[in-house]
């Protein structure tokens, strides 16, 4: 499954094309998640890019801030969960943004959301980069307001009930994103743990929950 990078001048493009059209209140839209092999519904204020990999993930996040400031510095919002450190920035990363409409007609749609995800390669780490982009798209997905099509999959997938958690974690809903990924593309849970485990990253909590879910073993 290749995948490129795009410049911020390409994700400007985008952006800005996006905005010059018009919103239609309750019209939905869909968008596929290449990684999870998901197609969902969400509203038509949406946009969601996949910028591919970045050379350098707090550099690259750095500038995606300013990039959106420099366009529409007076309209924007970043959700606070969302304001991670840059030197936090591991494997990937997704950042909405806000953009508040100044003239709408429609009542509905204050607002667009931009949804970006980026992440590091792992060069020839083909496990890695599935697991990686999954665990972004998840994150995606479900700020989109289409976790239940998540849970839907997984179900399906794993036997999951994931409705039956109260109040899911993030990061443990990402780490099954990745699993599911990984997965689609051939490679089994125990793949997926050997992995993990020569990369040094068995020790997250998050992780270690979402095996536990999958696997049946979980309390949670």
């Amino acid at each position: 499954m290749k995948q490129t990078s795009l410049s911020l001048r390409e994700i400007s493009d985008i952006i800005n094309s996006n905005f010059s059209k018009k919103l239609y209140g309750a019209k939905k839209q869909k968008i596929h998640f290449n990684a999870l092999n998901l197609t969902v519904n969400v509203e038509d204020n949406i946009l969601f890019i996949d910028a591919g990999y970045a050379k350098n993930l707090p550099e690259f996040s750095l500038e995606l801030d300013k990039l959106m400031e420099i366009n529409h510095p007076k309209k924007l919002r970043i959700p606070k969960q969302f304001t991670r450190k840059e030197e936090e920035l591991i494997g990937g990363n997704f950042k909405p943004y806000y953009f508040k409409l100044e003239k709408n007609n429609d009542k509905n749609k204050e607002y667009r959301l931009v949804g970006v995800i980026y992440y590091k390669s792992p060069k020839k780490d083909l496990l890695e980069d599935i697991y990686i982009r999954g665990h972004e798209e998840t994150h995606a997905l479900c700020f989109f307001g289409a976790f239940d099509d998540f849970k839907l999959a997984v179900n399906e997938q794993f036997n999951l009930d994931l409705g039956s958690i109260k109040k899911p974690d993030l990061e443990v809903i990402g780490h099954i994103g990745g699993v599911r990924a990984a997965q689609i593309i051939g490679y089994s849970l125990e793949d997926i743990i050997i992995n993990k485990e020569k990369k040094g990253l068995t020790s997250f909590k998050e992780y270690q929950e979402a095996l536990k879910l999958i696997k049946g073993e979980s309390n949670y």
